[in-house]
């Protein structure tokens, strides 16, 4: 299946249409075996290209699926009611909903592998699916919806909401929603979370975040009840004992601002969905990002009851920004000569975009789809396309603020070391971006190996690059491993060059925020 190919096509082509002189067009290149996926080439004036880019970007809407299993109890329960309420939901979501006894419809098999215990057993059991196929913001809001469907009309449940502003839920719900789950462990009820990151291929399936619903479902209206209760009772002490006054209630809440590449933002949007989703599960965080291909937004929000969790979050935020390298190429006959070698270039980079004028080129990625391309790069002799050099290059990182001083070494140790090894041909620079990151360009001038030598700069550079493990070691612990005086953790982190750093979280008794659990 391939994400609006048609509907790009159409979007293409009026914007063609629309456009005013006729060096102003955009061109979707069709997928084909050898590269399944989509380019679409813009091309123009600045405005013309930017109005393309930004027309593109929020009508894309990227298909999915999502899988719910029935058991043959539910499915002999299918009755003309259930399907007419089902097909109210292909209509209101624009999906398409199939029902059949195979759960890897739309997962490609095992693909010769050996299938997990999971799997078989659903295989063994007379297991039935219900296949949810369509636009990924709408499917996520249809799942939810089927979940309800199937708990009141196949199984007899009964059904309640709670009203409650998106950016609270993963804060009451805690970490990965530990209070969520306790609620319907305890209570054998079953809670349904709204989709935590709505609208990002801009949908319209609502129409803004407040007042999204906390759906309750359960066999016994007692079970409901008290799951009510205890969901509301938490919503109560959240708001200060049930005080409107709004400056109070968000006294305890701490929102910090990311302010990101636009570039990068979009590709995060695209590709980092799932990584986002588990940073707002891992810290009990709320996140807010903007619409893909928003104009004039590009902040990221975060927030939080807790200062330590909220700045984990930001830092693993900015860890996804960093995994996102720039590329700068200076060739300016590229222009003047077949662009097939760059389309060729291109090929197969799924997180990668390039942007070409009378200067050259710049690629923005994934890391490991940089790197292949500066290979790519390299084996053409500094080539992009037919007979297109490059004079020079540059190689921009970003990296967070705290290992800025790690990265440069004692006196800027670490970099004289790295530059030595290459005949101090490179140039490193550093530049602040904003308040936790900042850039590292690395840049070659007028050489006839200058990708190559990028590319060995590069890997030294990552040599040096640190990487961190966090792990919970009970308190009680603490003192015997630091040792009197500190003598035992300074005598580990000398011999292994490392910094080991304790810290603890104290949660005082009054804040029902992060843990809850029914006596």
């Amino acid at each position: 299946m391939i994400d609006n190919l048609y509907p790009l096509q159409q979007l293409a082509q009026t914007i063609n249409d629309n456009a005013q002189g006729s060096n102003n067009k955009v061109k979707v290149l069709d997928p084909s075996i050898k590269n399944p996926l989509i380019m679409v080439s813009i091309q123009g004036d600045e405005t013309f290209i930017n109005d393309a880019r930004h027309q593109i970007l929020i009508n894309y809407n990227r298909v999915g699926y999502k899988t719910l299993t029935l058991n043959e109890i539910e499915f002999m329960n299918i009755n003309e009611t259930f399907t007419d309420e089902m097909m109210k939901l292909c209509q209101r979501y624009e999906v398409e909903i199939i029902i059949n006894n195979d759960i890897n419809s739309f997962g490609g098999g095992d693909g010769g592998k050996q299938k997990s215990a999971t799997t078989r057993k659903l295989e063994e059991e007379q297991i039935y699916s219900i296949h949810i196929v369509g636009k990924l913001d709408n499917i996520t809001f249809c799942e939810t919806s089927m979940r309800i469907l199937i708990d009141s009309i196949l199984n007899g449940y009964t059904i309640d909401c709670i009203d409650m502003e998106l950016s609270m839920i993963p804060i009451l719900g805690g970490i990965d929603l530990f209070n969520f789950h306790q609620i319907a462990k305890q209570t054998k009820a079953n809670i349904y979370v709204p989709d935590l990151l709505p609208n990002l291929f801009n949908s319209q399936i609502i129409t803004n975040n407040k007042d999204l619903k906390i759906w309750i479902t359960a066999k016994n209206i007692t079970e409901l009840l008290l799951a009510k209760f205890i969901l509301n009772k938490l919503i109560q002490n959240n708001n200060n004992n049930n005080n409107n006054n709004q400056q109070q209630q968000q006294q305890h809440l701490i929102m910090e601002k990311i302010t990101m590449n636009k570039n990068k933002l979009d590709l995060m949007i695209l590709n980092n969905q799932k990584n986002l989703l588990n940073i707002m599960f891992k810290y009990g965080v709320f996140i807010q990002l903007p619409n893909l291909g928003e104009l004039k937004n590009s902040t990221i929000l975060v927030q939080g009851c807790i200062k330590e969790s909220v700045d984990d979050c930001v830092s693993d935020i900015n860890g996804i920004a960093t995994d996102y390298y720039t590329v700068d190429v200076v060739s300016p006959s590229i222009v003047n000569n077949d662009k097939m070698g760059l389309i060729q270039l291109m090929q197969q980079k799924k997180t990668c975009n390039v942007v070409m004028n009378e200067h050259g080129l710049q690629f923005n990625g994934r890391s490991d789809e940089i790197k292949l391309i500066l290979k790519n790069l390299a084996t053409n002799g500094n080539g992009v396309g037919n007979g297109n050099t490059c004079s020079a290059i540059k190689l921009r990182l970003e990296l967070g603020n705290d290992q800025r001083d790690f990265i440069s070494g004692k006196k800027n140790g670490k970099l004289i070391k790295i530059l030595n090894q290459l005949q101090n041909i490179p140039k490193i620079n550093f530049q602040t971006f904003n308040q936790y990151n900042f850039y590292i360009d690395i840049e070659v001038n007028s050489s006839s190996q200058s990708v190559v030598l990028i590319l060995k700069t590069l890997d030294l550079l990552e040599l040096e690059l640190p990487s961190e493990l966090k792990f919970n070691i009970p308190e009680v612990f603490h003192k015997s491993i630091i040792g009197n005086g500190g003598s035992i953790i300074q005598s580990i982190m000398k011999k292994y060059n490392v910094f080991i750093k304790f810290s603890s979280t104290k949660i005082s008794s009054n804040n029902t925020n992060n843990v809850y659990s029914l006596k």
